[in-house]
């Protein structure tokens, strides 16, 4: 269990800084590694055998609301609502990157269960394949970044 909430701590915060980033509003740190904890803190919640759907997609959401209102509290409610905006489509990002990279390479220590992914690798291992997505979203944002700030500012 101490792994599955240091790992997701970890991945917490690369979502964070990515979403932050994007959006060229700084947040404070102390919140992004507060926000970090606290979704990683909810990560137990995968144990629950959860039958329905809807039960299901409602507590990622109120999860979510959690970790944006720890990193991005007192905000202004537009603004707030783009950083909420923003870390949910940068978390749907990095989980369809690792889903394409669970069907393309089908690596032999990552597995996909009920919309989880699970590793089975070193922490320091999944670390590195964090920073690498994080770098790639970083040269998606410059290739695009006339066309996020036009986005952002809609």
């Amino acid at each position: 269990m101490d792994i599955l909430i240091f790992v997701n701590t970890i991945i917490n915060y690369a979502i964070l800084i990515t979403a932050e980033r994007l959006l060229k509003k700084p947040a404070r740190t102390w919140r992004i590694i507060l926000a970090s904890l606290a979704g990683a803190l909810c990560t137990p919640v995968i144990f629950l055998n959860l039958r329905s759907s809807l039960l299901s997609a409602g507590i990622k959401l109120l999860s979510t609301a959690v970790i944006c209102t720890a990193a991005f509290a007192g905000k202004k409610p537009k603004e707030f609502g783009k950083a909420c905006l923003m870390t949910l489509c940068v978390s749907f990002l990095y989980g369809g990157m690792m889903i394409a990279a669970y069907q393309l390479l089908r690596p032999p220590h990552m597995l996909i269960v009920n919309d989880v992914v699970y590793f089975d690798v070193d922490p320091l291992v999944l670390l590195a394949l964090t920073g690498v997505i994080y770098v790639i979203l970083c040269v998606v944002e410059r290739i695009f970044r006339e066309r996020l700030r036009s986005s952002v500012e809609i």
